[in-house]
């Protein structure tokens, strides 16, 4: 009797095939290798052997893999999140699990009015790791220059410089007041 259904069984190295249970008939006083898998679960490697004239019933009860995956945050939350370049069900903070261990993946973040963040990260065995994604914001550029030059600039009252003044960074949409004089 093997749990779950569908596993694969080999005995004496040899893959069983047809409808469970398995009857087989086998020589007394000898170790044979009973082998039971399946996908998900941990597998079973036993010896079974036979003293004369006895009769032995084998369960296998396979135990279900840890899961492994992540849980992924991102700050600022609710972006949408990729998972190797396949969009994710559920945006931050979501769990991503059943994932194989030892792989790599690749995680990426959008979020409307930040850069789009990509990262790859390892699967550990039996392990949800937490994954931090910090999205930074899209930067704009202001350039001011003027007519007469060497006009006194102020952004939201605080004096800066004479124009022309370069360049300054500035988070899109922000509201400001910009004065020359």
């Amino acid at each position: 009797d093997v749990t779950p259904n569908e596993s694969r069984v080999v005995f004496d190295h040899k893959e069983l095939t047809g409808k469970e249970p398995y009857t087989l008939t086998i020589k007394p006083k000898k170790a044979y290798d009973l082998e039971v898998t399946h996908p998900g679960f941990i597998p079973s490697n036993q010896k079974v052997e036979l003293s004369r004239g006895e009769n032995k019933t084998v369960s296998v009860t396979l135990a279900k893999k840890p899961d492994s995956g992540f849980l992924v945050e991102t700050i600022p939350t609710q972006a949408i999140i990729y998972v190797n370049d396949s969009e994710w069900k559920e945006k931050s903070p979501t769990v991503i699990k059943d994932l194989e261990p030892g792989a790599k993946y690749t995680l990426a973040a959008f979020l409307p009015d930040y850069e789009f963040l990509k990262q790859s990260f390892t699967v550990k065995e039996g392990e949800i790791q937490k994954i931090t994604l910090t999205l930074k914001p899209i930067q704009a550029t202001l350039s001011v220059t003027s007519l007469p030059e060497d006009a006194t600039l102020s952004i939201n009252g605080a004096k800066k410089k004479k124009t022309p003044t370069g360049e300054f960074k500035t988070d899109p949409g922000k509201d400001f007041v910009l004065r020359i004089e």
